[in-house]
């Protein structure tokens, strides 16, 4: 490829089963190294014994308020504020969220909320089922369930 930037993209999909809403996130970059999330853990959070962890369950730490695998800040990232809020919110509406990477392939972010817990009417949640899956080119964008 030789200096050739490759094309990345992001999936959003957003999909109705059994009495739940699963809002799916997913890109195709370089996923979330488990590794760098226990060495990070092992800095920000002494008392947390991540020996025993799987590195599904050592990923879903990235949800911790303050967390950042990041070692500086930069524009967008490195401050530890954003994965925390995001799992808050979700709970508040009664959901849930998780992760699921595989490093090096990318990362896939799932968002379930139960339907009941939900305030959209049915002509709204028809309108979102129809907008169901959209890419997105990196180049073209600079619970109980």
């Amino acid at each position: 490829m030789g200096g050739e930037e490759r094309s990345r993209e992001i999936t959003v999909k957003f999909e109705e089963k059994g009495g739940c809403y699963h809002l799916t996130i997913q890109d195709d970059g370089q996923g979330i190294d488990p590794e760098r999330i226990r060495k990070k853990l092992a800095q920000t959070h002494p008392n947390l014994d991540t020996s025993k962890m799987s590195e599904d369950d050592l990923i879903q730490n990235i949800f911790l308020p303050g967390f950042s695998s990041r070692e500086e800040i930069g524009e967008f990232s490195g401050r530890g504020v954003g994965l925390d809020a995001l799992r808050d919110e979700v709970v508040k509406l009664g959901g849930n969220v998780k992760v699921y990477s595989i490093p090096g392939k990318g990362a896939k972010f799932v968002l379930e909320f139960q339907r009941s817990a939900m305030n959209w009417n049915t002509h709204e949640a028809h309108e979102a089922h129809l907008v169901e899956e959209q890419h997105v080119s990196e180049r073209d964008a600079h619970s109980s369930c």
